[in-house]
């Protein structure tokens, strides 16, 4: 009984009060012992245990202490359906339950969801076909790499050089034998990339943006390409220069024209009208601007007239303008000279006149204060010449007409 025999009859007749209230919960929540009261102050249980009553009360004390503080479930910790007490409340559980199931692999993952009650067994089907020989070679299937190898057919010389592979069983090792990057320029041979090689890199036949027809002597064919360089041109050896060549049409060409540049040539015969002398150009050939053709005088009919101009100008005290003008004949004797002074910052003008071989030559002459230059001219016979840097001026009169020629 211990010391459940030393308390009061007040103590005993709470502790009944407190039994009371157990007891009235132990109804509700379903205790598994049921306890009964004697007259003499003695329990029993349904399992034939007696007890004092003051050990019962104590024992039912502890339980229920425990109850109230106790358990820590929540309802996903507790299958669905079924209810329990944590810290003195009812928890009713959640967890799903998953009844039995049978997953046959394939090419997609499958999933068994977490948070569930397996109530049947999850059955993920084997298959005994799933073995190295039966997978096809390169495969691995399920973590099973293959040695499915009995339709393989290749040959050490149809493998690369240094690898491996299994046919038939047997491991075989390659021949090919690999060729890297080559850049080739095409030329007048032929090069061959040999047969029988793996490319591991790029093989580069150059291009040339200049491969083009205008660029190909005409009827040449070069890759494809036939040539039209010339197909244009027209020119023949005459017209070419002695000694330089070209091409025509496709045909090299060597130049058979005289180069009679800045030559002088006599002229082979002259003609003339009442207008023109004509000189003919003694041979064929090429002439630029310093050449010259050349006729003797007595080939000309008709007059000439030969006389020498001069005129000079310069400043008197630097303020006044002179002129001087003189005329000379064919064998530069002086016939006349005349002198002018014009007036201060002024200009000032003179002409000379004499007759030569009967023509009236008239000579004149200009300058100016600004200037400080001459103005030349001359008129014959009342008609109008420039005299250049005081040269001699030849003029052949014919049938009224002059032809003007600067020696």
């Amino acid at each position: 009984m211990g010391g459940g025999l030393l308390e009061t009859n007040n103590q005993q007749e709470r502790k009944t009060k407190k039994l009371l209230g157990i007891l009235g919960i132990g109804l509700v929540i379903g205790v598994v012992n049921v306890r009964a009261i004697t007259s003499h102050e003695v329990t029993y249980d349904n399992q034939g245990v007696t007890e004092n009553l003051t050990e019962t009360l104590d024992k039912l004390y502890r339980e229920l202490k425990e109850y109230k503080t106790s358990g820590s479930v929540t309802s996903t910790e507790m299958l669905e359906g079924s209810t329990g007490y944590a810290k003195g409340k009812l928890v009713t559980g959640s967890i799903k339950r998953k009844e039995a199931q049978t997953y046959i692999p394939g090419t997609t993952d499958q999933t068994i969801s977490s948070g569930q009650y397996l109530n049947g067994d999850q059955i993920i089907k084997g298959d005994v076909h799933l073995v190295a020989s039966n997978i096809k070679s390169g495969i691995s299937l399920f973590g099973v790499a293959e040695t499915f190898t009995s339709d393989a057919n290749a040959e050490a010389s149809q493998i690369l050089s240094g690898k491996t592979a299994y046919v038939k069983g047997n491991k075989i090792t390659g021949s090919i034998g690999s060729k890297g990057s080559t850049t080739y320029t095409p030329g007048v041979n032929n090069q061959t990339i040999s047969k029988g090689q793996y490319l591991s890199e790029n093989q580069t036949i150059l291009g040339d943006a200049d491969l083009k027809a205008a660029n190909i002597k005409n009827g040449v064919e070069i890759f494809g390409v036939t040539g039209t360089f010339t197909s244009d041109a027209n020119a023949i050896a005459n017209q070419i220069l002695s000694g330089k060549t070209a091409y025509v049409k496709g045909n090299k060409i060597t130049g058979s024209m005289s180069n009679k540049a800045g030559a002088t040539v006599t002229a082979s015969t002259t003609t003339s009208d009442a207008t023109y002398t004509y000189v003919t150009i003694p041979a064929a050939g090429y002439y630029d601007t310093s050449s010259k053709v050349k006729v003797e005088n007595n080939k000309l009919s008709g007059e000439f007239i030969t006389f020498k101009g001069y005129v000079k100008a310069e400043m008197v005290n630097a303020y006044y303008p002179k002129v001087t003008v003189n005329l000379y004949d064919s064998s530069g004797k002086l016939i006349k000279s005349e002198m002018a002074t014009g007036e201060y910052q002024g200009s000032i003008s003179k002409s000379v006149t004499g007759v030569i071989q009967g023509h009236q030559i008239t000579i004149n002459g200009s300058t100016s204060y600004q200037n400080k230059t001459a103005d030349f001219s001359a008129t014959i016979d009342n008609k109008n010449f420039i005299i250049k840097n005081n040269t001699f001026e030849t003029l052949l009169y014919k049938n009224g007409i002059y032809y003007l020629t600067i020696q």
